[in-house]
């Protein structure tokens, strides 16, 4: 299940982030206009005017590099991370994952431009693109991780939690998850082996029973993970449980 949500979120992201993308191909191109008028630099190939009619005579004659940036953003931003457990990760990491496709995009863009000899490009235009597509990409991370922090802590888009153990580290880890209610996590049972505990609560947590019954557990309720907080004695017999989980696809 959780693994359909995160393809089903990645999915949503890169949507979206060509759009920003596509944004910020229009955007250069009437800062590019601003700057030309601006410093008197003239008119330029393929902009005879920076209307919005000019706009798409740009676009048409640029094409290459629009997809080019669509296609190149979306690739290093999956190859450098951005897109994993987007939910719950900090957004410094984030955010450090678009400067680094930014630096990678941009060299690629250049690329094409060179290796395609399109002389009557600007490089202006091309500098303004990256940069814009960088911010816009950016602010957008920011925007899209506030509002599931928003959607967490009003009970929303929660990841449920069954946590195996329920000595002090589970206790603890309970403590901590619900002292941050923007991580969004929902812990609904806790797994114990022995038989006297099935039934009773920790926490206000119910114990839903033991290693052997997590199979069926995983069938009977929503389960986006299983967290194991348990001693180093039980290493040996949690085997079975993690292949189950792993077979289910549950991490």
């Amino acid at each position: 299940m959780v693994r359909e949500k995160e393809i089903f979120l990645k999915n949503i992201l890169q949507i979206l982030d060509a759009i920003t993308v596509t944004v910020a191909f229009f955007l250069s191109f009437f800062l590019m206009g601003y700057i030309r008028r601006a410093y008197n630099l003239g008119a330029m190939a393929f902009a005879p005017s920076f209307d919005l009619k000019g706009a798409f005579f740009f676009f048409e004659n640029n094409i290459l590099i629009y997809l080019s940036a669509i296609l190149f953003w979306l690739f290093f931003l999956s190859a450098f991370g951005v897109y994993d457990d987007f939910r719950t990760r900090p957004f410094y990491r984030i955010a450090f994952g678009i400067f680094k496709a930014s630096i990678a995009s941009t060299l690629a863009i250049g690329s094409v431009v060179f290796l395609t000899k399109m002389t009557l490009t600007s490089r202006l235009f091309v500098a303004l693109f990256s940069f814009i597509s960088l911010v816009l990409l950016t602010f957008q991370k920011r925007a899209l991780l506030l509002f599931f922090i928003l959607l967490r802590k009003s009970g929303y888009n929660s990841v449920n939690v069954l946590i195996v153990g329920t000595g002090k580290r589970a206790q603890n880890f309970i403590k901590l998850i619900n002292n941050h209610k923007e991580w969004g996590l929902k812990v609904i049972g806790l797994i114990d082996d022995e038989p006297a505990k099935v039934g009773s609560t920790v926490l206000g947590v119910k114990v839903m029973g033991r290693l052997s019954d997590i199979p069926l557990l995983l069938h009977e309720y929503v389960v986006d993970r299983v967290v194991f907080v348990v001693p180093r004695s039980w290493l040996g017999k949690i085997e079975d449980a993690i292949l189950a989980c792993e077979s289910e696809g549950v991490g």
